[in-house]
Parts: structure tokens; C-alpha cells; sequence
């Protein structure tokens, strides 16, 4: 996509206090975006007659930018970092993507049967992905790559739990030294038994999951 491109109509009044997550759905909304996971494109309205168009990353970061720029009395240019853009795309892709893409719903599934919210825990991406692959294994279904997956599940989550991925979570190394993770706080994996029973421990982690994200 051209960079000077400009949407057919401006996004509208963001609230003064919002959430990460509050944002990318005024976004979404507002600028009509959808994401093929297959094509891994996003689109960019259409509706009607009229076709969507297809904008690269890199489009949708400027025009992203362009639109947060139109208030600068709730985002300061000196806010506007690509690293927080960046996050801002991870997001989008799991709030925009195809309904009919079944690795996708399959990675929503799992994170609502096996991830749950209890203050005070934490679970790295690595302990994830372990629990991941043993699930699709034994369910038959398509795993997802490790790239695409890590990359999808911080959108997922983000999206369910309202949390971001920290580079914080401990855990032992083989020397017996602790180390610094990918994960998340406030988030535990369970047995995927009942999610909603607040008695649910977490799963004991093995040599594999010890390992860096």
C-alpha cells in the first residue's frame, strides 16, 4: 500500500482514558479492518460496492500513526513509539481476524480451556506452547508454527485478559540460576478441566518447559 494513502473517513473521538485493548477495537471499527490469516494481509474498509482494500503492515502503521496524531492532546507524538505500534498490530491481528481460520479459533479455544486469571501467578510463552502442542496432538488438530504461534498468542491474550507480554517471569535455568522470560503475571495454566473451578492448580513444569521462549 502506498504510504501517502488516506482513509475515506477519520476515525472518531478516542476517549481520554482508554485501554490498549479499548483502542485497537475503536480502531478497528473505525478504520473497517479484517486480517487473512492465510494471506496474513490486513484489509481496509469496503462495505456495499465498494471492494476493501489491501494494506500492507507497513501501511497500516502509518495510517494507525496518522490517525493517533489527529488528537495529540491524548497521544503525544513522543507516545506514538514503534515498539507501542507494534504491540498495537499484534492486537489487531487477533481482534481482526477471519472467523473461518480453524488454527486461529483453535489457539482462542485453547487459551479459554487452559489459561485463567489468578493474581499472583505467572506463566512464561514457553510453558504455553509446551501445553499447546501436547493439546492439538491429542485433539488431531493443526498446530500452528512456534513463530506464528508466540506471535498470535500475544494478541489472544491481550484480547481475553487485557494483559501484555513482560520479559520478567522467572524461572530456574538448568544451572540452577534464575532467569529472566517471555510471559505473562496474573495469568496461570491449568489442567483445562474446568476453568472456572477456582480450585484448579497449575500444571508442574518439566525439563522442556524450563527452557527460554
Amino acid at each position: 500500500m502506498n504510504a501517502n494513502f488516506q482513509p475515506a473517513h477519520r476515525a472518531g473521538p478516542i476517549p481520554a482514558r482508554f485501554s490498549e485493548l479499548q483502542l485497537c477495537n475503536s480502531l478497528k471499527a473505525a478504520l473497517g479492518l479484517r486480517f487473512n490469516l492465510r494471506a496474513e494481509t490486513f484489509q481496509f474498509g469496503g462495505g456495499g460496492d465498494t471492494p476493501a482494500v489491501e494494506i500492507s503492515e507497513t501501511g497500516l502503521l502509518v495510517l494507525i500513526s496518522t490517525t493517533l496524531a489527529q488528537q495529540p492532546e491524548l497521544f503525544p507524538p513522543a507516545q506514538i513509539r514503534p515498539r507501542r505500534l507494534k504491540r498495537i498490530i499484534n492486537v489487531l491481528r487477533a481482534l481482526c481476524a477471519d472467523a473461518g481460520d480453524d488454527t486461529h479459533l483453535s489457539l482462542e479455544r485453547f487459551v479459554e480451556r487452559r489459561l485463567k486469571s489468578q493474581p499472583g501467578a505467572d506463566v512464561t510463552g514457553a510453558e504455553i506452547r509446551c501445553a499447546y502442542e501436547a493439546s492439538t496432538g491429542c485433539h488431531g488438530e493443526v498446530s500452528l508454527s512456534k513463530y506464528e504461534f508466540h506471535r498470535r498468542l500475544t494478541g489472544v491474550i491481550k484480547q481475553k485478559y487485557g494483559i501484555s507480554k513482560l520479559h520478567e517471569i522467572q524461572r530456574a535455568a538448568q544451572d540452577g540460576r534464575l532467569t529472566k522470560r517471555n510471559g505473562w503475571r496474573g495469568l496461570m495454566l491449568t489442567d483445562g478441566t474446568d476453568t472456572a473451578d477456582t480450585t484448579d492448580t497449575a500444571l508442574p513444569l518439566t525439563a522442556e518447559q524450563t527452557q527460554p521462549s
